[in-house]
């Protein structure tokens, strides 16, 4: 049987622990029914600033199908105020809702803690006064050891409750990830209309972007984090002997979206320039923000993409006639002329009016003259049969 002191001793360590857990499941209820107006405030908000968009995008219309941009001047000013305070009325809730599953998360890690240290002091009490001698006899100490053993696999330590606190806070952090992307969309989406409608005071899309990417890896440090100590309390469990349930597979946010970012980073990634790494299950959207923006990046710092052309050309003349041709360019052999002469001869130089006035053909400068032998000689070499005939000019 239990020792009266060891008795005593647990009541007096429950029953203070017991108050602090009732408070904290009071404080918890609360912070839940919080995000669920603070949730419902913010639906009814967003519908809101939806209907002045659509009045405001209606009354627009409507002044330019009938040409009175003046007349509907006050109208639009109205609405434009109304939109601009009902998005600070948004993002106001968004912000407060996102304190409060903060807390609510840290409360709840709160009360399972709170529940480990009552078990391990109950726990304690019972093996202490397991390991105490007594003088009774065989039969009174073995029903002794069989009842603690009974009442240590009844009181002892339990880290299943606060692995199923845990599992709560997974949820709720898959929960918000999963409505990152969401969120994402349509807070771009206002942000077009904002500028639509001629705001000018909002920050621009870098550090938007920049800011929002800090949130989602806040996010998901905190969710590595708790999956983490899932797995160290399921082996804990494990080690223990204590059964629990298994929490259905909830899917990682934007599997998707990691997919088709990985697809068209893949060449992107191998860059030793590739800088600020995204965590892993990022936003689709910011992934195809950042991974174009240094795409743009690399391309304009890549010296070889200003001369495709003459790169080509190089690699397919190893001997360097490219090269050589390309200076002779360069040389000043050639000058621009305007057309060949009407008789259609090459060699049949133009008018010093045309060579002056009109430039838009090369010409040859240089050279063998105008009816030279050497003519003859050079075209007999291009041919495969020799020419028979040929008309020289004189």
């Amino acid at each position: 049987m239990l020792n009266p002191d060891v008795e005593l001793r647990v009541i007096e360590a429950w029953m203070p622990a017991m108050r602090k857990i009732g408070s904290l499941r009071a404080t918890i209820l609360a912070a839940r029914i919080d995000i669920k107006r603070e949730r419902t405030r913010c639906y009814q908000q967003e519908e809101y600033f939806q209907d002045v968009m659509d009045a405001f995008m209606a009354t627009l219309n409507s002044a330019h199908e009938q040409g009175s941009y003046l007349q509907c001047k006050d109208a639009l000013d109205n609405l434009s105020r109304r939109i601009r305070l009902s998005w600070e009325e948004v993002k106001t809730i968004r912000q407060k809702t996102s304190v409060f599953e903060d807390n609510l998360s840290s409360q709840e890690y709160q009360l399972g803690k709170l529940e480990e240290d009552l078990y391990h002091k109950i726990d304690a009490e019972y093996q202490q006064n397991s390991t105490q001698p007594t003088a009774s006899s065989p039969q009174t100490s073995i029903a002794t050891e069989i009842q603690a053993k009974a009442n240590d696999t009844q009181t002892s330590p339990n880290p299943r409750d606060e692995l199923y606190s845990r599992m709560g806070d997974l949820r709720i952090l898959l929960d918000r990830l999963n409505d990152f992307e969401y969120e994402l969309r349509q807070e771009l989406d206002e942000r077009d209309l904002l500028r639509a409608t001629g705001q000018i005071d909002i920050p621009n899309d870098t550090a938007f972007f920049e800011e929002t990417r800090k949130e989602r890896a806040k996010l998901q440090k905190e969710l590595e984090d708790t999956q983490q100590d899932i797995e160290k309390l399921k082996q804990q469990c494990n080690w223990q002997g204590i059964e629990f349930e298994e929490a259905a597979a909830l899917p990682l946010p934007d599997s998707e979206a990691d997919e088709t970012y990985s697809t068209l980073s893949t060449q992107a990634d191998h860059r030793e320039e590739a800088t600020l790494p995204l965590p892993n299950g990022s936003s689709g959207i910011l992934n195809t923000f950042f991974s174009t923006r240094e795409r743009v990046k690399n391309w304009l710092n890549d010296p070889s993409s200003s001369v495709p052309a003459l790169t080509g050309a190089a690699e397919q003349d190893p001997r360097g006639e490219g090269q050589a041709r390309h200076e002779s360019l360069l040389s000043g052999d050639w000058v621009m002329a305007r057309s060949w002469p009407p008789d259609g001869r090459p060699s049949s130089a133009p008018s010093a009016g045309d060579s002056e006035a009109h430039f838009g053909t090369p010409r040859w400068e240089s050279g063998p003259q105008v009816g030279s032998q050497q003519i003859e000689a050079l075209l007999e070499d291009s041919m495969t049969e020799p020419i028979k005939d040929v008309n020289k000019s004189t």
